[in-house]
């Protein structure tokens, strides 16, 4: 008996769009990241002052001195963000930064301290943190770029939630000392290795499309015109060099309302773990208040991710 050659063959199973890995690259980062950021830093103001005999307000220095440090590294993180893409940065700022971590565990004194945090520990949380992380996920989503870039920040938000109560406990059991480098090992695991691994460049390194579409929806759809005072989505895929953005005042309105809210956001959040303290409470107390307060942040985002990419952006940030 003749075997028919038309046969029907089965469907091959749908891959998952490589982009997700690089989502989850990126909310790894987001946790290791969040291990130098004021609210894990506030669990360790008491203690910390008290053995490196220095006053809260001399200790809030630190912070003073990161923010800046940050902002002036971000151009050139920026400029070797565009020149060589996210997987090396990413993978050298989790090493310097999990060996700041570890050194800080070694600091004798309030100068050594700083300098550790200022020399290895901010820069490295430049190369592997929020903005390099950002501008990898965006290079392989469009349509869905607000919800992958939320998912991504949930680990910040994560780590928000869980460090203040993990740092407290750690600091019961192996001292303020011993704190630091468990981070800076964890630093290391969380982002080094994973960034080496998994991270790439863009979509189409690798053969594929943003959002895993077809060739056929990229090119039919049209390329928006670029306006001073466009009302976009998330969805809407403009690209603008540093020069056309910078001539913009709807950037430096963006730049200058998030820097302001961030420096009295992290001014906040640094003492209100020794406020809780003071006022007679117990460490674990303090610290369930700050994992409290950190539940919106590791909540909300998905849904203003997903409202990102339907929505008219500027009346999102207004609402925000």
């Amino acid at each position: 008996m003749s075997v028919s050659p038309l046969v029907e063959q089965p469907a091959k199973r749908k891959s998952i769009y490589y982009g997700w890995v690089i989502v989850i690259v990126g909310f790894l980062a987001h946790i290791a990241s969040a291990f130098s950021i004021s609210s894990t830093l506030s669990v360790f103001l008491k203690p910390l002052s008290a053995d490196l005999g220095i006053s809260r307000g001399t200790f809030s220095l630190i912070r003073s001195g990161e923010i800046l440090i940050g902002a002036a590294a971000a151009p050139v993180v920026g400029t070797l963000m565009d020149r060589y893409g996210g997987r090396w940065l990413m993978a050298a700022g989790g090493l310097i930064s999990g060996a700041g971590f570890i050194w800080l565990g070694q600091a004798r004194d309030f100068t050594q301290f700083m300098l550790v945090r200022w020399l290895l520990i901010s820069p490295g949380d430049s190369l592997m943190g929020s903005m390099v992380v950002n501008v990898s996920i965006s290079r392989w989503f469009v349509r869905m770029r607000g919800r992958a870039l939320a998912i991504a920040g949930m680990g910040h938000g994560l780590a928000k939630v869980c460090m203040p109560v993990m740092a407290a406990a750690l600091m019961l059991y192996v001292g303020w000392r011993g704190s630091w480098v468990v981070f800076g090992v964890f630093a290391l695991l969380l982002v080094v290795a994973p960034a080496v691994l998994f991270m790439r460049r863009s979509p189409e390194e690798m053969g594929l499309l943003p959002d895993g579409g077809p060739v056929e929806v990229k090119e039919a759809v049209a390329t928006p015109h670029k306006r001073q005072y466009a009302k976009r989505t998330g969805a809407d895929d403009v690209e603008w060099s540093r020069r056309e953005a910078l001539r913009t005042p709807v950037f430096w309105l963006i730049a200058s309302t998030f820097g302001v809210a961030q420096i009295g956001v992290t001014g906040l959040n640094l003492h209100v773990f020794s406020y809780v303290t003071d006022q007679g409470h117990p460490t674990l107390v303090a610290a369930s208040v700050m994992s409290i307060i950190a539940v919106m942040q590791f909540s909300t985002p998905i849904v203003w991710g997903i409202l990102a990419d339907r929505m008219d952006n500027g009346i999102l940030n207004m609402a925000k």
